[in-house]
């Protein structure tokens, strides 16, 4: 976030699949400089909260889902789903559902081209972040070849180098090890 206001507001969040109730009258509010954590056993619907604010549910059509997701007064679901993610990123708990490309360098700049950046401005920001996460010595290696905590932490830096205005981070330092659970929350 870039220092200026901004209020992410869910309002009476219902989902269902079939007869199965996922979210029953979620309501929160986050504002600039908040953090905020669920905590639940698994399977209470914490990543479906997640997916819902971050409008997948809405723009995918699975399930029924109820009750309005805003950013800064807008609802989400106005906002067309390919730019949102300049807004909201989301961090899956899974890494390998996300880091996809050939390399760590590609990973991270996959995105800013995607948003047609400059090519000199992507270059400058993949390798800051790089640096900021502290993983540069790792820009030319697959991710494939990751153990699970470098690719969540590559995940990570392809979100950060967008500079999203909201980050959803479905549990962050799953599969980290100490020093790499210490990069994520300095960064964070």
């Amino acid at each position: 976030m870039e220092g200026d206001y901004l209020e992410l507001r869910a309002e009476n969040l219902c989902y269902r699949v079939g007869e199965r109730q996922l979210l029953q009258n979620i309501s929160l509010s986050v504002r600039s400089g908040e953090a905020i954590g669920l905590w639940g056993a698994s399977g209470a619907g914490k990543t479906t909260l997640l997916l819902a604010l971050r409008g997948v549910l809405e723009h995918y059509g699975i399930g029924c889902l109820q009750g309005r997701v805003l950013l800064d007064g807008s609802s989400v679901a106005s906002y067309p789903y390919e730019s949102l993610g300049a807004e909201m990123a989301l961090l899956f708990q899974d890494a390998d559902m996300q880091v996809f490309s050939a390399t760590v360098w590609d990973e991270i700049a996959f995105g800013l081209e995607n948003f047609r950046w400059p090519v000199e401005k992507i270059h400058q920001r993949t390798a800051q972040v790089l640096e900021e996460l502290g993983i540069t010595p790792l820009a030319q290696a697959s991710p494939r070849e990751l153990s699970g905590g470098q690719k969540k932490l590559v995940a990570l830096a392809a979100l950060l180098a967008l500079r999203p205005r909201v980050l959803l981070l479905d549990e962050p330092l799953a599969s980290l090890d100490a020093s790499e659970r210490g990069r994520i929350l300095a960064v964070l």
